[in-house]
């Protein structure tokens, strides 16, 4: 964008627009600013083994995500209760269900853990891009144990239990949005 339109020419309209352009980049310029500021942090080793802790330690005190799903072009977002092993995050469905169905034809999820919020200041949340799959026997005794010391009504479901199966999240990129160190602050893990 030139800042001066009609190449120095400042007759009327021509003198309005060139200011107007100016104004422009100067907001734009301050914009930029003000984004580098608050927009992320690089993590050097200390910092990204300090920001894994935080986040893991965030996944556990939380109890429902919500899953991103997509098929044939279709996207679709659930609720669900979860329990994290670490990064591995595991929920349980029926096979029937609309994202248990998305998940076999396509295993690409995105999910995020959050809460209500009402105050901008204090927002803080997980957002997080991987793979799901249906658990294997291993996977699925060991998310059982996880699930009923995290949800022990869980013991009482007995039957329902038996008709569901439990899934497995294996997140490869975590962002962790903590806007309580500041506007936007937000950390990003590869795993």
């Amino acid at each position: 964008m030139g800042l001066l339109r009609g190449q120095g020419q400042t007759r009327g309209s021509d003198l309005e627009f060139s200011i107007l352009d100016l104004q422009f980049a100067i907001i734009q310029s301050k914009i930029g600013n003000w984004q580098s500021k608050i927009g992320g942090t690089i993590l050097d080793d200390t910092t990204e083994s300090q920001s894994r802790a935080r986040i893991i330690a965030y996944l556990e005190n939380h109890n429902t995500l919500t899953l991103a799903t997509e098929r044939e072009g279709k996207p679709f977002a659930c609720s669900l209760f979860y329990v994290n092993d670490g990064w591995t995050i595991y929920f349980v469905s029926d096979t029937k269900t609309r994202h248990a169905q998305n998940i076999a034809a396509n295993p690409r999820v995105a999910a995020t853990v959050h809460e209500d919020y009402r105050d901008w200041r204090v927002i803080q949340g997980a957002q997080l891009e991987g793979e799901c799959a249906q658990a294997n026997v291993i996977e699925s005794a060991k998310a059982l144990v996880l699930y009923a010391q995290k949800f022990p009504f869980v013991k009482d479901l007995g039957a329902a239990m038996a008709k569901v199966h439990f899934y497995k999240i294996t997140p490869h990129w975590v962002r962790f949005v903590d806007n309580t160190r500041g506007f936007g602050f937000k950390e990003e893990i590869e795993l």
